[in-house]
């Protein structure tokens, strides 16, 4: 049996050989994190191209359906406006609140998203989604 190794970089920048262990929670992670950067649709689990695609990458990997990554996103994003507002509850500062109103050209649903804009205490403008 060969082990798989992982060549990562240390704080240093000298290079790190270690033995890889595939995790399915990191890369269902990783997928869900790549729709929401490049807004991706929720049905490219179902596309035969990118299944075959992942398979050929890491065949241990077991895709989830597009309700699966939904319910990961809608978990991650729930605590992400958790640790945004236990953030704003301690941070002392004045908060600017915009809204963002838009509608989506196939559904012909409407959205709209609440910002808030403050500047830290490091003098640098932060913006969080608040809903």
């Amino acid at each position: 049996m060969q082990t798989n190794l992982w060549f990562g970089t240390t704080e240093r920048g000298s290079v790190a050989v270690e033995n890889y262990v595939f995790d399915q929670d990191v890369a269902r992670r990783a997928l869900f994190t790549m729709v929401i950067l490049h807004e991706y649709p929720l049905s490219i689990v179902d596309h035969h191209g990118f299944r075959k695609f992942v398979s050929a990458l890491q065949p241990l990997f077991k895709m989830g359906t597009r309700n699966t990554i939904r319910r990961d996103i809608l978990h991650f994003y729930e605590g992400e406006k958790r640790k945004a507002r236990i953030f704003l509850q301690r941070t002392n500062c004045r908060v600017a609140i915009t809204t963002d109103l838009w509608t989506a050209d196939n559904q012909k649903r409407g959205y709209m998203a609440v910002t808030g804009h403050f500047i830290n205490d490091s003098w640098t403008l932060k913006s969080c989604i608040l809903r």
